[in-house]
C-alpha cells in the first residue's frame, strides 16, 4: 500500500501528445535547485535524489556443456546412456517442461552402444540425439554439435537450464541380472567456464543467463501484448517496446519532506519514499543518462548488475 512505484518505457525524446521533449533538465539557479523533469512522470528535484541505480542492458547467454568422450576410455559394444535432465528459470512457464514438483523441468535420455572410437561415438549421438527430438517432439530441445571427441550440447533458450548432464554406463550384473546404469562422467567432473571459451573442443561447462532489457524481458515482465495494450489508439503506444531494441533500466529513490503529517508526536514530520524506473532505450539513453547526471546525488549513478533468475 505504501510502496509506490512508477515504471516507463521511453523510445525517443520526442513527446507523441505535444511535440515537446519528452524530458528536460535544469542546472541549479541561486534559488532553485538542479531538477530533472519527465513529463506525466514527476519533476526531480536534485536535493530529493536518495540514490540513482542502472542496469545495462545484455543479450541472453544460452547454458551450453562439453563433454569429451575420450574420457570414458570406453570399449566396443559396451552400452551407455546419455542423461540430461533440463530445468526451467522461474521467467518461463512453458508448459512442455511441467511436473509434479516446485520448478519446471523435463528428462532426457538416449542410449547408445560404444563403437570403434570416441570420435565415431560423438558424431554419431549427434545424429540420434536431432533424430529423437524432431521425431517426439516436433522441435529442437537442444542444439547439439561435436568436434572430434567432444560433444557439446546447448540451450535453444535463454531460460533453459542443464540440472544433470551424465555419460552412464550400463552394468549387466547389477541386480542379479537386471542390471543398471552408473554415472561415469557427469556435471560435477567439469569446470565451469565462459561461454566463449566453449568453443567445441574444450571440456566444461556455462550455467547460462537471461537477457535484461530485450525485447523479450520487457514483453514477458512490464509490457504485456494484450488487447488493450495493442489496440489501435491504445494507451501510452509510445512506450510498447521495439523488436530488437534494447533498454537499460534506471531506477531513482526519491524522498519527499512532507511537513507535519504525522500522528505519533506533536509536530511529528512525514517523508515520503517513492521509486521511479525507466527503461531507456539505448539509442537515446547516453542523451537521458547526461540530463540525469543533473539531479545525481554525490555517488553518482551507480551501476549495478541485473539479477538473474
Amino acid at each position: 500500500m505504501f510502496q509506490f512505484t512508477t515504471t516507463n518505457v521511453i523510445n525517443s525524446n520526442k513527446d507523441v501528445t505535444t511535440g515537446k521533449p519528452l524530458w528536460s533538465a535544469q542546472g541549479a539557479d541561486e534559488d532553485k535547485p538542479a531538477s530533472f523533469n519527465v513529463k506525466r512522470v514527476n519533476k526531480f528535484l536534485a536535493p530529493n535524489v536518495v540514490s540513482i541505480y542502472k542496469a545495462e542492458a545484455n543479450d541472453p547467454e544460452m547454458a551450453k556443456v562439453t563433454l569429451d568422450l575420450s574420457q570414458i576410455n570406453g570399449t566396443d559394444g559396451e552400452s551407455y546412456r546419455l542423461s540430461v535432465y533440463i530445468g526451467l528459470t522461474q521467467a518461463s512457464q512453458e508448459s512442455r517442461y511441467a511436473n509434479d514438483l516446485i520448478l519446471k523441468g523435463k528428462p532426457f535420455t538416449v542410449d547408445f552402444v560404444w563403437k570403434t572410437s570416441a570420435t565415431d561415438v560423438a558424431a554419431n549421438l549427434v545424429k540420434i540425439i536431432n533424430k529423437y527430438a524432431v521425431l517426439v517432439y516436433g522441435e529442437k530441445l537442444l542444439n547439439v554439435s561435436c568436434n572430434g571427441s567432444c560433444l557439446t550440447i546447448e540451450a535453444v533458450n535463454e531460460y533453459q537450464r542443464f540440472r544433470k548432464v551424465n555419460i552412464e554406463k550400463f552394468d549387466k550384473d547389477a541386480y542379479r541380472g537386471r542390471g543398471e546404469y552408473n554415472p561415469v562422467r557427469t556435471l560435477e567432473n567439469l569446470t565451469e567456464k565462459p561461454s566463449a571459451e566453449l568453443t567445441g573442443a574444450v571440456e566444461g561447462y556455462f550455467v547460462g543467463k537471461e537477457g535484461f532489457g530485450t525485447y523479450s524481458y520487457l514483453l514477458h515482465n512490464l509490457r504485456i501484448p494484450t488487447a488493450m495494450r495493442t489496440r489501435a489508439f491504445g494507451v501510452n503506444l509510445d512506450e510498447n517496446p521495439i523488436i530488437g531494441a534494447k533498454y537499460n533500466q534506471y531506477t531513482i529513490h526519491y524522498c519527499t519532506d512532507r511537513g507535519v503529517l504525522g500522528t505519533n508526536a506533536v509536530g511529528d514530520t512525514v517523508k515520503s519514499v517513492t521509486t521511479h524506473v525507466f527503461y531507456v532505450n539505448k539509442n537515446v539513453a547516453g542523451e537521458f543518462e547526461a540530463a540525469l547526471q543533473t539531479i545525481a546525488p554525490t555517488k553518482g549513478i551507480v551501476s549495478v548488475q541485473p539479477k538473474q533468475r
